[in-house]
């Protein structure tokens, strides 16, 4: 009687029906050993994909890097959007550290806006009815670099007056793009979502 030693021969053998009823110990155990060979170098390969793709895995979490200086860089360009915004700066000041090819995401409209123009002529008009920002800052702040890309994500917090004097809270949770471009940190892309 033919013996499969270990548990892939046993697999190959009896799973695959190696040893059809009938056939000798001879010619079932060659059959079994080529297929047994043949199995053993898929495990290696196997194996050895699941250690490459592992290593890979590491290796590109280690590519988002923590860089203090980029990161109180670009905070500092949001908190200076917020600053002149609060000063009452015209939106072309505000957005001077943003790109032309600018896309944002936020609750008012369903789309996505494209171009810091029609992002600016949305800011102008809807800050036309009297309300004001009064102050702007961030918390639980995060900074991801990848060579000239840098994200930053925070829980955005603020305080508004509506036309009539009202003061309410403003909050969001925010997403910002920074690229480098000409040596300089340039809003590219943001996400704002509403806190309910």
């Amino acid at each position: 009687m033919l013996q499969c030693t270990t548990l892939w021969q046993r697999y190959m053998c009896y799973t695959r029906r190696l040893i059809a009823p009938g056939a000798t110990a001879s010619s079932a155990g060659a059959r079994c050993k080529q297929e047994t060979q043949e199995g053993e170098r898929y495990m290696k390969a196997t194996h050895t994909l699941v250690v490459l793709m592992g290593a890979l895995l590491l290796f590109g979490q280690a590519n988002a890097g923590d860089d203090p200086k980029v990161a109180a860089e670009v905070m500092a360009l949001a908190r200076a959007q917020w600053d002149a915004e609060v000063a009452g700066k015209s939106v072309a000041e505000q957005m001077a550290g943003t790109a032309d090819d600018y896309t944002e995401f936020n609750p008012d409209y369903p789309v996505r806006l494209d171009g810091k123009a029609l992002n600016s002529r949305l800011w102008e008009a809807t800050s036309s009815d009297g309300s004001k920002s009064l102050l702007g800052d961030m918390q639980n702040a995060k900074v991801q670099v990848y060579g000239d890309t840098a994200v930053l994500t925070y829980n955005f917090v603020g305080v508004n007056r509506d036309k009539d004097g009202k003061v309410s809270p403003n909050k969001a949770k925010s997403t910002r793009v920074y690229s480098k471009i000409g040596g300089k940190w340039m809003l590219v892309h943001a996400n704002f979502a509403p806190v309910d």
